[in-house]
C-alpha cells in the first residue's frame, strides 16, 4: 500500500473515533476549557527562522506501521529528556493509537517535562482536534494536506489562529504546496511522500519566502545535498528513534 493510501485509511478511523470522543466531551465543553487555558505558547516558527543552520526535531513515536516495527521498552518521558539533552529544537509526539500506539498522556507529559515547542504529530482532520491539542499542551500540529479538501484546510487554519497553534502543512507535491500558499500566517511546511527526491524538495522550497521554515524527512532526504535553494535554514526532521 502506498503511503498516502495508508494515511487515508488511518484518517478514516480517526474520523470514526472523533464521533465517540465528541459524545464524551462535546464541542461546547471543550471550547470552554480552551478559553480558560493560558499556558504560554512556545513559538516553533520563530525558533526555526532564527536558526543559522539546520536544526533537529525528534519524534517520540512508539510504533512505525510502515515498517512494521515497534520500540521495545518505550518510555516517552525518558526519550523526551534524552532528545532535549541532544539540543533538540522541538519534539514531535505521535498520538494516534491504532497504528502508532500513541496516547494523549504522552503529549501532555512531554509538554510539561521539557521547555521546547511540542508538535502533535497526528492525523488532524477537523478543528475539534486542534482544541484537544491545545489542552494537551501542543504548540503546533501536523496537517496532511492531500487528505483534506480546501474548505477543511481553511477551517483548520482559522481555528489554529484563534487558538494560537502553529500548523505544519505536510505536502507530498508542489500542487499540495500551492493549495496552502494563501495561508500566510502558517508558514511551516513538511515534505514527505513515497519517494521524496531532491528535485521535488528543491522545487517546493524555492516557492517559499526566505523567512519560511520547512521540515524535511531526514530519514528519506539528505537536505544537505539541496543546492541553490533560496531557503537556507532547512530543518531536518528525524523520525527514527535513536
Amino acid at each position: 500500500m502506498k503511503l498516502l493510501e495508508f494515511y487515508q485509511s488511518v484518517a478514516e478511523i480517526v474520523r470514526q473515533d472523533l464521533k465517540k470522543q465528541k459524545m464524551l466531551l462535546p464541542v461546547d465543553t471543550i471550547a470552554g476549557l480552551c478559553s480558560q487555558h493560558h499556558r504560554k505558547h512556545r513559538d516553533l516558527g520563530e525558533k526555526l527562522v532564527s536558526a543559522n543552520e539546520p536544526v533537529y526535531i525528534y519524534a517520540i513515536q512508539k510504533a512505525f506501521p510502515c515498517s512494521g516495527t515497534e520500540t521495545a521498552n518505550f518510555n516517552a518521558l525518558e526519550l523526551a529528556k534524552s532528545f532535549a539533552a541532544k539540543k533538540a529544537s522541538a519534539l514531535a509526539v505521535a498520538t494516534e493509537k491504532h497504528y502508532y500506539c500513541g496516547e494523549p498522556c504522552m503529549l501532555s507529559g512531554v509538554a510539561h517535562l521539557v521547555d521546547l515547542p511540542i508538535i502533535r504529530w497526528d492525523f488532524i482532520v477537523e478543528p475539534y482536534q486542534l482544541m484537544q491539542s491545545k489542552l494537551w499542551g501542543a504548540d503546533a500540529v501536523r496537517v496532511i494536506v492531500p487528505l483534506l479538501d480546501q474548505i477543511e484546510l481553511a477551517d483548520l487554519y482559522k481555528k489554529a489562529l484563534e487558538l494560537d497553534l502553529e500548523l505544519i502543512w505536510e505536502v507530498h507535491s508542489a500542487a499540495d504546496a500551492e493549495r496552502i500558499a494563501g495561508f500566510e500566517q502558517s508558514r511551516i511546511l513538511y515534505l514527505d511522500g513515497d519517494s521524496p527526491d531532491l528535485t521535488a524538495a528543491e522545487s517546493i522550497m524555492k516557492k517559499l519566502p526566505y523567512s519560511a521554515p520547512a521540515l524535511l524527512n531526514g530519514d528519506a532526504v539528505d537536505c544537505s545535498k539541496i543546492e541553490n535553494c533560496p531557503f537556507k535554514g532547512a530543518v531536518l526532521f528525524q523520525k527514527a528513534i535513536q
